[in-house]
Formats: structure tokens, sequence, C-alpha cells
């Protein structure tokens, strides 16, 4: 495996010119986002993580697990899972994805660091069911954090690496 190809300076590299830092979503998709998810039953850590991200201005590089989503009262584990509902929220799927190729390189293996488990989970779950309105960058990213999964020292996905493999294939 060329250890270039996978390093994690390379997928945020690749991550940076799929998706754009800036411009920040704006009011009108928080507003849009909000109304369209406050009605949801489980909604309450996406509306808390949406006003918190919107209020500090926070894009989605600078979102990490350690500073902003873990420190939030609700358990915001499920973002993922919310993930493509809006513009809004779709702005912030590179962070789900950082977190999970940090999580791969074993950033979160030697510490108890909240439910990351669970979010990343969530991402690849959400990467899965969402993979036909991803486009062809996207999928070839997606491409190389399989391999990356598939081949970390740290965790046991291979349930979930099978399964991203399968819609690879067959989309």
């Amino acid at each position: 495996m060329d250890t270039n190809l996978l390093s994690y300076q390379s997928f945020l590299d690749i991550m940076k010119v799929i998706y754009p830092v800036f411009p920040l979503p704006n009011n009108k998709q928080f507003k849009i986002c909000i109304d369209f998810i406050k009605s949801e039953s489980f909604a309450l850590p996406v509306i808390e993580f949406c006003e918190y991200v919107h209020v500090y201005k926070i894009n989605w590089l600078k979102c990490s697990w350690e500073y902003d989503l873990m420190p939030l009262e609700y358990d915001t584990t499920i973002l993922p899972h919310y993930i493509f509902s809006t513009s809004f929220l779709r702005y912030y799927f590179p962070t789900c994805l950082n977190l999970t190729i940090k999580y791969f390189f074993g950033d979160y293996h030697k510490y108890e660091i909240g439910n990351i488990d669970s979010f990343v989970g969530y991402t690849i779950g959400a990467v899965i069911e969402n993979y036909k309105n991803l486009n062809e960058s996207e999928k070839n990213l997606l491409g190389r954090i399989l391999k990356l999964m598939e081949n970390n020292s740290f965790y046991d996905y291979k349930d979930e690496c099978i399964k991203l493999k399968n819609k690879i294939m067959n989309n």
C-alpha cells in the first residue's frame, strides 16, 4: 500500500478541493434547516449543533470532535444521520468524513473520547444510504476512505467495509 496515497494530509488536501471551506452556509440556509428538522423527534442534538456552528461561524474544516461536538449538551453521534437532509447540514458532511478519517488513522484510539465509534458508524451508514447522491469526486474519495478502513490497524469494520464496497461496486 502506498502510504503517500493514504496519509492524513493527502485526504485533507483532496477534501479541500472537493469541499470549499468558504462561504459558510448563510442565515437563510440555517433557518430552512431548523424549520425542516425541528419536527423530528430525535433532532435536538442536530438543532443544537446547527445553532452552535452558525453562531460561532465554524467551518467544516475547523469543526472538531473534542472541542465542538463532544462538549455540546446533547449527544451528537446521530448528526451524520441528518447530514444530507438540508444544504446547511450538507456543508458539514466533510466534517463527518474528516472525523472518520482521523478515527481510522487512530487519532482517538488511545483515549476515551465520547461516542466517536457511534459517530463513525452513523457516518458510514449515511454514506452508504446516500451514495447515489454523491458526485464522482466524492465517490473517488470514499474509495480511498474504504482502503483506509480496510487497512487500519485499530478497528474492525469488516461488515461496514463489505457494505460500502458493495455500494461502490454496484453504483
